[in-house]
């Protein structure tokens, strides 16, 4: 997998696999191995982090720094793989190297590219 969510109580596994597919896995009760349980679709190649909590799943793109309407953030329900809220970040930050969702309020942190502030680098904070 290319990236991996474990949620907070350690039972379920969010993995999106090389060919961009989005795979739910649980816990072995008799084992401590990871089993599939649902294939939740594809998604984007710009796909480069996902953060699990609860039935949430936080899906961070990079965008190119002149992406208009980029949708850097979507929040899907894992039950239903509905989105169910979609961020657009501000066209200076939109292209990221890393990003974040927290477990107990509705923000993310990111760290836009090198590229997008010349050598400036700082982890920013969005709330809903």
């Amino acid at each position: 997998a290319r990236l991996v969510s474990i949620d907070e109580s350690g039972s379920q596994l969010i993995a999106v696999h090389e060919d961009n597919r989005l795979i739910s896995y649980r816990r072995s009760t008799d084992s401590m191995a990871w089993e599939p349980q649902w294939d939740l679709g594809s998604v984007d190649r710009r796909v480069i982090a996902v953060h699990l909590s609860g039935d949430h799943l936080a899906i961070f793109e990079s965008y190119p720094r002149r992406s208009l309407f980029n949708k850097a953030l979507q929040v899907m329900d894992i039950g239903t793989s509905e989105i169910i809220s979609a961020w657009t970040l501000p066209n200076s930050v939109a292209q990221l190297d890393a990003a974040c969702a927290s477990d107990y309020d509705d923000s993310a942190l990111v760290l836009p590219s090198v590229q997008e502030h010349s050598g400036n680098r700082q982890i920013l904070k969005f709330k809903e």
